[in-house]
C-alpha cells in the first residue's frame, strides 16, 4: 500500500517565526524519509525570505485532490480556514502555542466538529491541556533550535559585556526593564555605572535569525520577559549559544527551566526584581557561577536538537500515526 500524502498548512508570516520554521523542517525531514510531504501557504507565490530551506510548497488555490487517507496538519491558529470542515481527509491539529488554542476556532464549532482526529503537540505541559479541553488524542514531537545557535562547547565562556533584550509583544515589562538598564548605563558619575564597566545593552530589533545567533554567541546575558509562549525558542537558543538567561518562568518554559541551574528565573512580571538581580550579578562578577550555568544550559539545549526532533517525528509517523489509522 502506498504512503499517503502529507500536507502542513502554514501561516503566511513575513516576520521570522520559528513556529513556521518547525513546520518547514517537519516537511524537510518527512521528504528525506521517503514521504510525499508539502507545505501549504494561503496566498499564491508567498515566499519565506528569512528561512533558506528548499521544501515542496503548494498554495490553497493549487491543492491537488486530497484523498481520505491523506493527512493534513493544521496549526491551531489556522482552524478558521474556509472549507476546512468539508475536507475529507485525516486532520491533525498541530499545536505549538496552547495560548492560541481557541483564538481562531469558529463560533459554535469544536476541534472535533471540524473533523480533527487527534493532536500533535511540541511540549509536555500541553498534553493534559489539549486532552481536557479538546478531547482529542495527543502525541508529542519536541521542537528544536537551529543548529547555527550552538556554540562550540569549549568556547562557551568567551563572552563580551553585552546584555540582550528582545522586544516581543510590546510588553509593559519590556519598557520598564529597558529604562532601568539604560538609567544604569547613563549614571556617569557613579562607580556602579554599567557603561564605566564596559557593558552595553542591545535591543534585538530588525535582526535576522542568524544575526540573533551571532549576538547570543558573544553576549553574556539575555533577558526574556515572555510570559505565555509554549516553547519560547529564544530562551533555548540563548542556552545553545552560551548566553545566560535572566528570564520569567513563563508558561511553557517551566518544562525545562531550573532556577539557579540553567537560568536565573523570576516569577512573571517581576521586572524590578529581575533587574535588581541582574545588577548584582554584574557588580559581583560571579564568573564561576556563570561558567557552570552555561554548561548546564548547553546540556539542556542539546535536548532540543534537530536530530532529536527528526527521529521522534519519523517514529511518530511510523509507529503511532498509522497504528491510529488501523485502530
Amino acid at each position: 500500500m502506498s504512503k499517503p500524502k502529507i500536507f502542513y498548512l502554514c501561516p503566511d508570516n513575513i516576520r521570522p517565526s520559528w513556529g513556521l520554521g518547525i513546520i518547514y523542517h517537519h516537511v524537510k525531514a518527512l521528504c528525506a524519509a521517503g514521504y510525499e510531504a508539502y507545505v501549504i501557504h494561503e496566498k499564491a507565490y508567498f515566499k519565506v525570505d528569512w528561512l533558506s530551506l528548499d521544501v515542496p510548497i503548494l498554495y490553497l488555490n493549487q491543492l491537488p485532490i486530497i484523498n481520505v487517507e491523506d493527512i493534513l496538519f493544521v496549526p491551531e491558529v489556522m482552524v478558521n480556514i474556509a472549507g476546512l470542515k468539508s475536507l475529507d481527509c485525516r486532520k491533525i491539529l498541530f499545536v505549538q502555542a496552547s495560548s492560541f488554542l481557541f483564538e481562531k476556532l469558529p463560533d459554535n464549532e469544536t476541534h472535533k466538529s471540524l473533523g480533527f482526529e487527534s493532536a500533535l503537540v511540541t511540549m509536555p505541559h500541553m498534553i493534559p491541556i489539549i486532552e481536557q479541553f479538546t478531547e482529542l488524542r495527543v502525541n508529542l514531537v519536541p521542537p528544536f533550535v537551529a543548529d547555527y545557535f550552538y556554540k562550540e562547547k569549549s568556547k562557551l565562556n568567551e563572552r563580551e559585556k553585552i546584555i540582550l533584550i528582545f522586544p516581543k509583544f510590546h510588553q509593559q515589562d519590556y519598557g520598564i526593564i529597558r529604562r532601568l538598564i539604560n538609567d544604569k548605563l547613563q549614571q556617569n558619575a557613579s562607580l556602579s555605572s554599567l557603561a564605566k564597566q564596559g557593558w552595553k545593552l542591545i535591543e534585538m530589533k530588525d535582526k535576522t535569525h542568524k544575526q540573533v545567533a551571532e549576538l547570543m554567541k558573544k553576549a553574556t546575558f539575555f533577558i526574556a520577559t515572555n510570559t505565555f509562549e509554549s516553547f519560547n525558542a529564544s530562551v533555548v537558543e540563548a542556552m545553545a549559544a552560551g548566553c545566560i538567561n535572566v528570564c520569567y518562568e513563563g508558561f511553557g518554559p517551566r518544562d525545562y527551566l531550573v532556577n539557579n541551574k540553567n537560568a536565573f528565573v523570576f516569577k512573571n512580571n517581576e521586572a524590578f526584581e529581575l533587574c535588581r538581580h541582574l545588577f548584582l550579578l554584574i557588580d559581583e562578577e560571579q564568573e564561576i557561577v556563570l561558567k557552570q550555568m552555561r554548561q548546564n544550559a548547553f546540556e539542556t539545549a542539546l535536548h532540543y536538537s534537530y536530530e532529536n526532533t527528526r527521529q521522534q517525528l519519523i517514529q511518530y509517523f511510523e509507529t503511532i500515526l498509522f497504528k491510529q489509522q488501523v485502530a
